[in-house]
């Protein structure tokens, strides 16, 4: 069987596993995440794949190892982009496809706005993608684009609630997973039963898509890139 490698897995959320079930009848999934805590979660919400610990910039396996790299909402984060698209060519066979999926910079410059710290070197995102910035770069590296398309979540309205929660409180910790904010796992939020909205949030998410369908116009969430690596 084919292998697909997910590059920042993390803990393994709704839309990890998606995609997972979306894939699994044709790769083998293997999963890389720097945290150790995201990979122990990521292993028991879905036991049949393969993960580990370790760092995107230098990913611990063989050349050519690859048929498919999976690799959602990383790229913002890294601190080298062109060290990690080295790595992510060098573990892909000929012809390896890939899936790449990053934030729209029409989503970014909202969140700019209403997160203060949402550009924080070192902390949440390192850059903002255009979309002709990030084909062009893809295809100078050797990756054939086949398609693109715009995911349109209205997904900021969550990210709003729960900067706005966090804010009131002054004691809830944010966090970000695979592009939501989410409160994070702490004393605080243990002891107020609050971690059920990240568990969740993915049903808010559907309903705010089905209700606001006019946000998905004007705000879309992110970039969906198809590519295919050609040595």
């Amino acid at each position: 069987m084919k292998k697909l490698l997910d590059v920042g897995c993390g803990s393994g959320g709704y839309i990890n596993l998606s995609y997972y079930k979306k894939l699994e009848q044709e790769y083998k999934i293997y999963g890389i995440d720097f945290l150790k805590k995201n990979i122990r979660s990521i292993e028991k919400r879905y036991p049949g794949g393969f993960f580990r610990v370790g760092d995107i910039h230098n990913l611990p396996f063989k050349d050519n190892s690859f048929d498919a790299i999976l690799a959602r909402h990383v790229l913002e984060h890294v601190y080298d982009i062109e060290k990690t698209i080295r790595e992510i060519k060098r573990v892909c066979k000929k012809n390896a496809e890939i899936f790449i999926a990053i934030p729209h910079p029409r989503f970014e410059y909202v969140m700019v706005h209403l997160v203060p710290h949402y550009m924080k070197k070192g902390h949440h995102h390192e850059r903002i993608f255009s979309k002709d910035e990030f084909v062009k770069m893809l295809s100078r590296e050797g990756f054939r684009i086949e398609k693109i398309t715009n995911d349109k979540w209205p997904i900021f309205i969550l990210d709003l609630f729960f900067g706005l929660l966090a804010r009131i409180s002054k004691k809830v910790r944010m966090q970000e997973q695979t592009g939501i904010f989410v409160v994070g796992e702490n004393d605080y939020t243990q002891k107020n039963k609050l971690n059920f909205l990240y568990q969740y949030s993915y049903l808010l998410i559907n309903a705010f898509n089905s209700l606001l369908p006019f946000m998905n116009i004007i705000i879309p969430f992110e970039i969906n890139v198809q590519a295919r690596y050609e040595k």
